[in-house]
């Protein structure tokens, strides 16, 4: 599984939309492959993986929070972190 540890924005060129249209990519050129990000994600990783799941939701499946080697037990699948924190935080509230 591919597997993405850090993308970084210029803060000059955040909130334009370049880490959705990476994932777009990324999701394209690898039709049906799996996607690990490397965990702990950042808010607002989270909140651009939130938003591309949303208008994209066949890669529901295919999108993961790695730890460690990726392996079995090690990867979480990451709308069901998406949805736990957003559910957490309406509860919160």
């Amino acid at each position: 599984m591919l597997t993405l540890d850090t993308i970084y924005v210029l803060p000059q060129y955040r909130r334009r939309g370049f880490v959705i249209s990476l994932l777009n990519e990324l999701m394209r050129r690898k039709d049906g492959d799996h996607l690990g990000f490397s965990s702990p994600l950042s808010d607002s990783m989270y909140a651009v993986i939130h938003s591309f799941l949303l208008s994209n939701p066949q890669y529901r499946s295919q999108l993961w929070s790695i730890q460690y080697c990726g392996c079995e037990g090690d990867r979480e699948l990451i709308w069901y972190l998406v949805r736990r924190r957003n559910l957490a935080h309406t509860v919160g509230t």
